[in-house]
């Protein structure tokens, strides 16, 4: 399925159009964490999270996930448990 980020405010799907934010300081190919930018690329669609108080699960062919009380992630490129990870 082509995804196109058409402009800084429009990414399209198919027929669909949804409004999206680009990094305030446009886009890279050399992602840095911090760096304001949005990073260039070919990527996958895994999984999708909701909150089954707001929506009902989603009909689609990805795997959906309910999002708990007890679940949490950090971003911080330096926290403990990520850094773990890296070194895997």
């Amino acid at each position: 399925m082509p995804i196109l980020v058409k402009n800084k405010h429009t990414l399209l799907i198919d027929e669909f159009k949804f409004r999206c934010c680009i990094g305030k300081k446009s886009t890279t190919i050399n992602k840095k964490e911090g760096d304001k930018k949005t990073p260039i690329g070919t990527f996958k669609i895994e999984n999708l999270y909701f909150r089954k108080d707001r929506i009902k699960k989603p009909e689609t062919s990805l795997k959906c996930i309910e999002i708990k009380k007890n679940m949490g992630w950090c971003d911080d490129v330096y926290h403990q448990k990520n850094i773990i990870n890296l070194l895997k």
